[in-house]
């Protein structure tokens, strides 16, 4: 029996069947009124061609329509590219300001950049024909005439300090313990200290500008009369008298800086304190006791003796015993200042001062007495540096040194809060 099937139905078993087509047969038996069918499949036919046609109409304007988003979209984002490129370009050239552009942007080519070089040739041509003296001057910078020497400017602004050796090449801090960043170094160094923010090729361009400038504090120190006394310090200390009753640096220490007048004669009779006619001398001593420094303090004097080798001045009242109690103050006038108020009065204590400085010298001395004080039992170190920020610089050094020396150590501030010990005195005395 054979199969009949019409576009829109279909048969099985011999019969034809169509919704459409009014007629049900049995083949092969049965006759087909074939214009109806054919009527049937035509406008079957058409009706699929209509919905293929638009169902590719649909696809095409779905395409048409995309490729215009498209290219909108590729356009849109082409800018913000642009964007970020730029961002980037001004990132980049923030990140190293050491790069400058050698040439502009051109289509296919990359943004090339090169870094700053500065030859070494020019590198010396700056080092040695800018004197630091004169980028601090330019800082607003003051130049500290009692304390400045042909060989050491000192320079003063607000609390911070700078000195100026090596002929105006090099610089330090005295407040900032030794190996500390940013503490030393030569004109590249310290423009980077006084401006951070300033690019590397500015600090360049600034300091050629300052090649031959000479500062105005060298102008003055080189007007100093050159010193003429060429004897060690030891040898010009033996010529210094004793302090005596109403002289001028027996008044000095008395009236203006008032301390003690036990104290002082307890110096004097220790051999520390000798009058120095415009101001009074404390001895720095080395290992062996002999002098090889002084500090000078006048009222119009504040400096050390020219040679010296500053090490520790050392006042310890009383009887020698072995140290047990070291206390160390920037100043001698301070340390003096301190034993008056201490109410401690324990047994071989050992009242020190530094001269305002931690070098080598001073550094060592101190490791000395910490090596000896490791021993004995209680031994204790005593920072009793000024309240303020060098104090406190200074004072970290010191209990580094305590630290490694396996020694206690404290730290003592003037009770009233005062910038240092002879200060509080001066507070009392003008309280009473």
């Amino acid at each position: 029996m054979g199969r009949f099937c019409l576009p829109c139905g279909w048969s099985w078993l011999g019969r034809a069947f169509c919704p459409g087509l009014r007629a049900s047969v049995r083949l092969p038996e049965a006759s087909i009124d074939w214009l109806v069918a054919c009527e049937h499949f035509g406008f079957h036919v058409a009706h699929e061609y209509q919905r293929v046609n638009e169902v590719k109409n649909v696809e095409n304007f779905k395409k048409n329509n995309s490729k215009n988003r498209t290219k909108a979209a590729v356009f849109y984002r082409f800018s913000l590219v642009g964007e970020a490129v730029r961002a980037i370009k001004k990132e980049v050239k923030a990140q190293y300001p050491e790069r400058i552009l050698v040439h502009g942007h051109v289509k296919g080519d990359p943004v090339m950049y090169q870094r700053f070089e500065l030859s070494e040739q020019d590198r010396q041509t700056i080092v040695n024909g800018v004197s630091c003296a004169t980028l601090l001057e330019n800082h607003h910078f003051l130049l500290v005439l009692e304390k400045s020497t042909k060989r050491c400017f000192k320079y003063r602004k607000g609390n911070e300090h700078i000195i100026v050796n090596h002929g105006g090449k090099g610089w330090w801090d005295p407040q900032s313990p030794r190996g500390t960043p940013d503490s030393s170094g030569d004109v590249f160094a310290l423009c980077r200290r006084l401006d951070p923010a300033m690019k590397w090729h500015e600090v360049c361009t600034t300091l050629g500008a300052l090649v031959g400038v000479e500062p105005k504090g060298a102008v003055y120190v080189a007007q100093k009369a050159e010193r003429t006394d060429e004897r060690s310090p030891g040898e010009r200390w033996a010529e210094r008298k004793s302090l005596y009753r109403g002289g001028k640096v027996w008044n000095y220490l008395i009236r203006e800086r008032c301390l003690p007048e036990a104290i002082v004669r307890a110096a004097v009779a220790k051999g520390c304190l000798r009058d120095g006619y415009h101001a009074a001398w404390f001895a720095h001593t080395d290992a062996q006791g002999a002098v090889c420094g002084a500090e000078l303090r006048g009222p119009e004097t504040h400096i050390c003796l020219g040679g010296s080798v500053k090490t520790l001045f050392r006042f310890q009242p009383g009887s020698v015993q072995p140290v047990r109690r070291l206390v160390i103050c920037e100043a001698a006038i301070d340390a003096l200042s301190f034993a008056a108020l201490d109410q401690a009065h324990a047994p071989g204590t050992l009242y020190a001062s530094t001269a305002g400085g931690m070098g080598p010298e001073t550094i060592a001395a101190i490791q000395t007495h910490l090596a000896a004080m490791k021993a004995l039992p209680d031994a204790v170190l005593v920072v009793a540096t000024d309240d303020d920020d060098a104090g406190n610089a200074f004072a970290d050094t010191l209990y580094r040194l305590a630290d490694d020396a396996g020694v206690a150590f404290m730290r003592r501030l003037p009770p009233d809060r005062a910038k240092d010990f002879n200060q509080t005195l001066k507070n009392r005395a003008q309280a009473a």
